[in-house]
């Protein structure tokens, strides 16, 4: 039993490191403009209210977040020139914009506050073309994100009555980023984005409510945004999207548990060598063969530079060898091993607490104690356990293989993050 349990343990802490360090290891930049209080044209109250909500939205998920909320045009441009100094080895660069917008020509424009359109000559001198928000993000190689809940209606109009949901004009036209861009529109290209009549836009209400799940692909995210939004506006919304992203990119990994790891950053390792000796020591700990080869290919997968890599790759040569002998016979497999499935990189690894054999319910130690007690856990495992929930973020009250108040509520939040 535990040599089990501690097979169990150092999967979750090698699978549950990974996907952390994706988030720890990003550096995500964004900028956040919503401007309503326009001075020559209509006022769109909901806009100012989709970029704070954007805004704040953005910093839980990990974004260093430039926030304007009714700028001006010289405003605007500075906004702008900042994103730009920040975006220098940025891995993430992040666009979202709610507001009035327009098109010239084929152009694409955002109007600041303070933009006098009184003829089409004006939009050039009075707007901004978000063509040069596009190059600043696309000047070296990343994931660029773009969200337009821009107004589709035409601000030359103006006038009592004008709002977004006013078909004035055709809209935005369609622009293409280049290999790694994403753009998201709140509604096709040439058509015209409503307003809304709560709070948000229809198209920020559903990217607020979908853009914090955890293990959810932006694309995946962008499917269920679309959907919400055809229901709310009864089909006459369709957001749409153009990417020419080469991986996968998630706003929130599914292991990962932001709130805590904030709160308790200050207490897990300076770097990830001292993650990656006490997974090596942990890995080297599995007297199953198999199971120390799966738990040596994750250690690859997780450290791909790691100063063991050649012994890992030496080791797993000579765990898989053909063996020399007969196999021995089915009834010599004690339980311990016929418990456990082989463990591959892809699947989902047990927490420390999941790993008791599926017995009866009732047969169960009923308190913690005796829980922990029944997995035979010594104290080098417990200290591994505590070694990885703070890692990733959770308070165990320090690492001395004591399973307290605090170790006890640091597993228990980790279980209910990770279902």
């Amino acid at each position: 039993m535990r040599r089990w349990a501690s097979t169990g343990l150092v999967l979750f802490l090698l699978a549950s490191f990974a996907s952390a360090a994706q988030t720890a290891d990003e550096r995500r930049i964004a900028l956040v403009i919503g401007n309503g209080g326009y001075q020559h044209t209509t006022v769109l109250p909901n806009a100012p209210n989709d970029g704070r909500a954007m805004a704040e939205a953005l910093r839980g998920l990990g974004f260093e977040v430039l926030e304007g909320i009714d700028v001006d045009r010289r405003g605007t441009e500075d906004l702008i020139r900042q994103f730009a100094q920040r975006l220098r080895g940025a891995d993430v660069g992040l666009f979202f914009y709610a507001g009035h917008g327009l098109q010239v020509d084929g152009s694409n424009y955002i109007v600041p506050i303070d933009g006098a359109l009184e003829d089409e000559t004006d939009v050039a001198f009075e707007a901004v073309r978000l063509d040069v928000v596009l190059t600043q993000l696309e000047r070296q190689p990343r994931t660029n994100l773009v969200f337009l809940d821009a107004c589709r209606d035409n601000p030359l109009a103006g006038g009592p009555g004008t709002t977004r949901s006013a078909a004035v004009s055709r809209g935005l036209a369609r622009m293409d980023g280049s290999i790694g861009t994403l753009i998201a529109y709140a509604t096709e290209p040439d058509t015209v984005a409503l307003d809304g009549d709560g709070p948000h836009s229809p198209f920020t209400a559903a990217l607020l409510q979908h853009i914090g799940t955890p293990g959810l692909e932006v694309r995946q995210m962008l499917t269920r945004v679309r959907q919400q939004v055809i229901a709310d506006t009864n089909s006459q919304q369709v957001p749409w999207d153009h990417s020419s992203l080469t991986g996968q990119f998630f706003f929130r990994p599914a292991a990962e548990k932001p709130a805590v790891v904030a709160e308790h950053a200050a207490d897990a390792p300076a770097d990830t060598g001292a993650a990656e000796l006490i997974v090596w020591d942990t890995v080297q700990g599995i007297a199953d063969p198999t199971q120390q080869a799966s738990a040596l290919n994750l250690y690859l997968e997780t450290f791909p530079n790691g100063r063991f890599v050649r012994l890992a790759e030496i080791q797993i040569a000579a765990l898989t060898a053909p063996a020399a002998e007969p196999a021995p016979d089915n009834s010599a497999v004690t339980t311990e091993t016929a418990i456990v499935e082989p463990v591959t990189a892809a699947a989902k690894v047990p927490s420390p607490i999941a790993t008791i054999p599926d017995t009866p319910r009732q047969s169960l130690p009923p308190g913690p104690a005796e829980l922990e007690q029944s997995l035979g856990l010594g104290l080098n495992d417990r200290r591994t356990a505590q070694s990885a929930l703070t890692l990733l973020g959770y308070d165990t009250g320090g690492i001395d293989g004591v399973f307290g108040s605090k170790t006890r509520g640091a597993l228990r939040d980790y279980q209910q993050a990770n279902g």
